[in-house]
């Protein structure tokens, strides 16, 4: 059953989901639309700064990029699930292969793009061996959910489209994208403190250059906490405190100063990022 609102800039009747998804609307944007049905659990499309610009009703069908690739932001680093967590992820799923030639098709349970240790070579059976050509980590941030008191961040599998929603706190260890880390931190953090009293702390954490570690904790209505290591640097709001986290981190090295028959600092990939993210600090 297709969900429709009405656009406060235009007038304009659009799509906003399907049932309980909001797949063509964010969460942040419900104040621009005129919904009658709004409710808890609903799950809203993840805030892509890709996207940003997009209104409600226009965003694309795919989050992913020519409907294959997963974009950077919306990336997740599966090494650094729990081996708990995985065992659990692949009870679900299922993906079906195919020969075309044969009119074979083989159901498999999804893999999810995490390790393949389970599969080993048999000497019988049908299948005797598995293994990834050309790998990509297919569990990626897909959207928001509106519970009572919490905004839950879900990720899904791109080749199966199973789905699952955890807390901030839980996935942000796993999210690639600095940008994305700082862009939800403020919403479930702001989304919780409006729906309940009880305190919470969401934390993005990130390596300096001598290697310490900078965080912004939310730990209160508006209050956010900036560290270096044990040591407090801000209790200030929001974007105060932002750009006491960012300049925290480390700068992106100039051309010349980069030695190409040298190895990149551990450091390098978070100064990029964290440099893109002083280009648009006041968009996240």
């Amino acid at each position: 059953m297709g969900e429709y609102a009405h656009r406060k800039i235009d007038g304009k009747e659009v799509k906003i989901g399907t049932c309980s998804r909001m797949y063509y609307c964010r969460y942040d944007q419900t104040g621009e639309i005129n919904y009658p049905y709004m409710t808890d659990n609903l799950i809203w499309r993840i805030p892509n700064p890709d996207e940003d610009g997009t209104m409600p009703g226009d965003y694309e069908c795919s989050l992913l990029r020519d409907y294959t690739f997963v974009p950077y932001h919306l990336q997740l680093d599966t090494k650094k699930f729990s081996d708990e967590t995985i065992s659990a992820l692949r009870q679900v799923g299922t993906v079906q292969l195919h020969d075309p030639k044969m009119g074979l098709l083989v159901n498999l349970r999804c893999p999810h793009g995490l390790p393949l240790d389970d599969f080993i070579t048999r000497e019988e059976g049908a299948v005797y061996s598995m293994g990834y050509n050309g790998h990509q980590d297919t569990l990626h941030l897909s959207g928001l959910k509106n519970t009572p008191d919490e905004l839950l961040i879900e990720f899904e599998c791109a080749s199966c489209g199973c789905g699952w929603n955890v807390s901030f706190s839980e996935i942000e260890p796993m999210i690639k994208s600095l940008m994305m880390k700082l862009r939800l931190l403020r919403q479930v953090s702001e989304y919780h403190y409006s729906h309940s009293i009880e305190r919470r702390e969401y934390t993005v954490n990130a390596k300096t250059k001598d290697s310490s570690n900078a965080s912004i904790t939310s730990f209160g209505k508006g209050r956010f906490l900036v560290k270096k290591d044990d040591c407090i640097i801000a209790d200030a709001p929001w974007h105060i405190a932002l750009i006491e986290f960012i300049s925290l981190l480390p700068k992106k090295p100039s051309i010349d100063e980069i030695d190409p028959n040298v190895k990149l600092p551990d450091w390098y990939d978070i100064a990029c990022q964290a440099d893109n993210v002083r280009s648009y600090i006041y968009k996240i």
